[in-house]
């Protein structure tokens, strides 16, 4: 398990491949998203690459709020806790509009440098 942290949260990712994903046509990034300097967890996230002609797919899919607010497994929910936790169970369209244009504009950053990236590290075939 990884830990990145921006703006407040930290996401943990999970280092497991799916058994059920082929790696040599797709990968799956799984990941809990949560707060940095509270062990709160409010959603979890799944970037779902694929390879297409000419390059690679990307879809992702998130669930945030509600019933996937939960304390870190160290946390118990305390008062102060609870109300943090409450606010973050309301999450609402606002939260889902600034998903969308939080990986627009990440996908269009790592879009400039990634495919260099790769072109320099590329696995033989």
């Amino acid at each position: 398990m990884s830990v990145a942290g921006h703006g407040g949260l930290v996401i943990l990712v999970a280092r497991h491949q799916d058994p059920g994903v082929d790696p040599d046509v797709a990968t799956a990034i799984c990941a809990t998203v949560g707060l940095s300097r509270v062990p709160l967890d409010w959603g979890h996230l799944v970037h779902y690459v694929r390879r297409v002609k000419g390059g690679a797919e990307m879809r992702s899919r998130f669930w945030m709020g509600g019933k996937y607010v939960a304390p870190r497994a160290e946390a118990s929910l305390t008062d102060e806790l609870e109300t943090v936790a409450e606010g973050l169970r309301r999450l609402g369209d606002g939260h889902a509009r600034a998903m969308v244009v939080h990986c627009s504009q990440e996908m269009n950053h790592l879009a400039a440098f990634l495919p260099d990236i790769f072109d320099e590290f590329q696995r033989s075939e």
